[in-house]
């Protein structure tokens, strides 16, 4: 076997056993790990630029590549950013990526959304499934502080009325809900 063969064989083989791990985690979480694109990450920014963000942390839940969580943590050099994944490809790929490029207020933790605790949140940002958000929200509202926003990418937070909603200037005009703590809970 020549260098050159070895080589492709090495990339179709990391090639194809990246692809079966993405999809396993996708068919184990509900959500696939979609990198949000920088029109997403600005429009993202720009709704969060006149809030007051309570004192807490900030989650990325299902934080996938890390790109979304990175914009928070430059943006908000003086809070805990918190990345949040279950798929261990993007998981590694963010904390590779952090590892050298900062910046030293994120950090990235590998574990289902289900399980996190957000107890000390000030901003909770979640890009998910609508399916995965209507399991896991009513676990992550009895954590979640009182005063904590929310900012949901593409589907809305169930329970709750959002206090603002913008669309991304991106091919499928992507909603933005935005959520100013249990103000904005509908009642059941």
């Amino acid at each position: 076997m020549t260098f050159e063969t070895g080589i492709f064989l090495f990339v179709v083989a990391v090639s194809f056993v990246s692809c079966l791990a993405i999809l396993i985690s996708t068919l184990r979480t509900g959500s696939p790990p979609m990198p949000s694109g920088e029109n997403l990450r600005r429009e993202a920014l720009q709704m969060l630029e006149s809030e007051a963000i309570p004192n807490g942390a900030i989650y990325d839940l299902g934080s996938g590549w890390g790109g979304l969580a990175r914009a928070l943590a430059a943006r908000y050099p003086d809070r805990q950013v918190i990345g949040v994944e279950a798929s261990l490809l993007p998981y590694l790929v963010s904390r590779t990526v952090s590892a050298f490029v900062g910046p030293k207020n994120l950090r990235f933790v590998y574990k289902d959304v289900r399980r996190a605790s957000v107890k000390d949140a000030g901003l909770l940002l979640c890009y998910l499934s609508g399916d995965t958000l209507k399991r896991i929200a009513p676990a992550l509202e009895d954590g979640l502080p009182a005063k904590a926003l929310i900012l949901s990418i593409t589907f809305a937070w169930p329970g709750r009325k959002p206090a603002e909603t913008r669309r991304v200037r991106d091919m499928f005009r992507s909603p933005i809900y935005l959520y100013r703590g249990h103000e904005t809970t509908v009642a059941a």
